[in-house]
């Protein structure tokens, strides 16, 4: 599929800003002869019949216009990217779940290999897992697998900042919007995309950091990748959402073994009674979800710390 021109690119990010609308809804508003103005006035009961209801779709067409023109300005500021389901820069194993977004925003780049895997876990999770963590996002970059998580402080952070250290792509998923990241030190934001680094979102722009926009966004962090590694969760943990996500969407579900242990494993361990395989090394993970893989340039193991750069970005909370 290829986006044709800007108009459908207006056209989509305005199907966007009218909310509650649901992705087979999207896709027939896309498809449908009504402008811009007609969709973010919420005009469109009479076209889409029953596949819709009333209040189901809220806002009205003032205040969709502004969130419209919100996201346009933030599109006209250098360095600030969107792709659609119509692009072929969009992941292409995301296409493939039930409610993938129907575009995503992005700082850095979608260059990456056409290898995934999320790595995901808690914010308070113990030394070794941390290490763990970091060592697989140094594997990661060593045998070229692009990581995907979601920048929280904890797991999440130490698998970016371990494939960080060997200049490789990462991909972080937002549960907000992208302009949030600008409170961040510009330093940190600067360095995380020099080195390899790209933030993405599906939410517009300026969204903020809503608890309920983190589970939604977890099915984008299982949906892109072939593989989800929880490294440790405790048992109430986004972790496992991702982890939800994942099986729904058939894919790969692992456990790591450095993170097995204690209150902060019970999610973990709960994974591996119902039948998660428990991995320690990407050259198993590869193998358990049948990728060709050859050995790494590097020897990498846990111990690994690359000058204390795991501590990098340990100031983070988005």
């Amino acid at each position: 599929m290829h986006l044709m021109g800007m108009n459908n690119l207006e056209k989509t990010i305005a199907i966007s800003c009218v909310p509650n609308l649901p992705f087979p809804v999207q896709l027939e508003l896309l498809a449908s002869p009504l402008e811009i103005n007609d969709i973010l006035a919420v005009d469109i009961f009479g076209f889409l019949g029953t596949s819709i209801h009333r209040d189901k779709a809220n806002g009205d067409f003032q205040s969709n216009r502004n969130r419209f023109e919100e996201f346009m300005r933030w599109l006209d500021v250098p360095r600030h990217h969107i792709v659609t389901i119509f692009d072929e820069q969009y992941p292409m194993l995301l296409r493939e779940i039930d409610d993938p977004p129907l575009f995503l925003t992005y700082r850095g780049t979608l260059h990456s290999s056409n290898r995934f895997l999320s790595v995901v876990g808690t914010r308070t999770a113990s030394e070794r897992a941390l290490q763990a963590a970091f060592a697989l996002g140094l594997e990661c970059a060593d045998w070229e697998v692009t990581t995907v998580s979601g920048f929280a402080r904890g797991i999440d952070q130490a698998v970016h900042q371990g494939t960080l250290a060997l200049q490789a792509p990462t991909w972080a998923v937002l549960g907000s919007g992208l302009a949030g990241i600008e409170a961040l030190p510009r330093t940190l934001v600067e360095r995380f995309i020099d080195r390899g680094g790209t933030f993405l979102s599906e939410f517009h722009p300026l969204a903020a950091p809503l608890p309920w926009r983190f589970p939604i966004r977890n099915r984008i962090i299982a949906g892109i990748s072939m593989a989800t590694v929880i490294v440790q969760a405790p048992r109430r943990s986004g972790a496992l959402i991702t982890a939800d996500h994942a099986l729904r969407q058939g894919r790969d579900v692992l456990v790591h073994r450095s993170g097995l242990e204690g209150p902060a494993g019970a999610g973990s361990r709960i994974l591996c009674e119902a039948g998660a395989p428990v991995v320690e090394w990407l050259k198993e993970i590869l193998e358990i979800c049948g990728m060709e893989h050859e050995n790494g340039r590097k020897a990498i193991r846990a111990t690994a710390d690359t000058d204390g750069e795991r501590y990098r970005f340990g100031a983070c909370h988005l």
